[in-house]
């Protein structure tokens, strides 16, 4: 695109869709700040977010996003853009405020990356307690590490979560409860909306763990 006044308009697009590596259930993609380049400027034109959409290929349980320090730095410090990573085991956004959070937790620890995480959990791997709590319900955990650190709270900032769910026969869309299950098993109530045409639940958060 051209301006007859100054030259080539800036690209505003802040949309990235990486192709992303699966092995078995697993998808993974690594973002460095080359692969968001554009994306950041063009939230530092337009100020829109930026969204990742990893095209993943096949039917996977996990998607695991490995997010370079510098790139997640220059978001938080260079943009006022949130980012959304959406997956086909759920969404995640992270406001900028939180990402600053996040930065500033992952220049602490070692490693050059951080990892976001969503995972369809395998029933086994809970506590009995835990597995009698949530019944057949499909179980979800979220999670943000610096390295081997997990990045579980933002100084009191929410995110925002979208978790696939298909309504039964005999369900309403006003029926769609989220529930946070912690390590004892006992479940906490979350506010959440559901939009029926994307089948997803939608809840802010200011802690990562299983949520169903």
């Amino acid at each position: 695109v051209w301006d007859s006044g100054s030259g080539r308009v800036p690209d505003t697009n802040t949309t990235v869709s990486p192709s992303a590596t699966v092995s078995g259930n697993t998808s993974s993609l690594t973002l460095s700040l080359n692969t968001m380049k554009d994306a950041i400027a063009g939230a530092k034109i337009s100020g829109k977010d930026i969204v990742v959409i990893p095209e993943i290929k096949g039917s996977v349980k996990t998607v695991k996003v490995d997010l370079a320090k510098d790139a997640l730095s220059t978001i938080s410090t260079k943009t006022s853009a949130a980012l959304t990573i959406q997956t086909p085991v759920g969404n995640i956004t992270i406001p900028n405020d939180a990402l600053a959070s996040v930065a500033s937790v992952a220049s602490q620890a070692s490693g050059s990356t951080v990892t976001m995480s969503m995972e369809s959990v395998n029933k086994s791997s809970l506590t009995s307690t835990q597995q009698e709590a949530v019944g057949g319900k499909p179980v979800y955990d979220i999670s943000i590490m610096s390295g081997s650190s997990p990045i579980s709270s933002f100084d009191g900032k929410s995110i925002t979560i979208s978790l696939p769910y298909i309504l039964q026969e005999g369900e309403s869309a006003d029926d769609v409860k989220v529930w946070y299950l912690n390590d004892v098993g006992e479940l906490e109530q979350i506010d959440c909306s559901y939009d029926e045409k994307a089948s997803l639940a939608t809840f802010k958060t200011s802690h990562l763990s299983y949520y169903l």
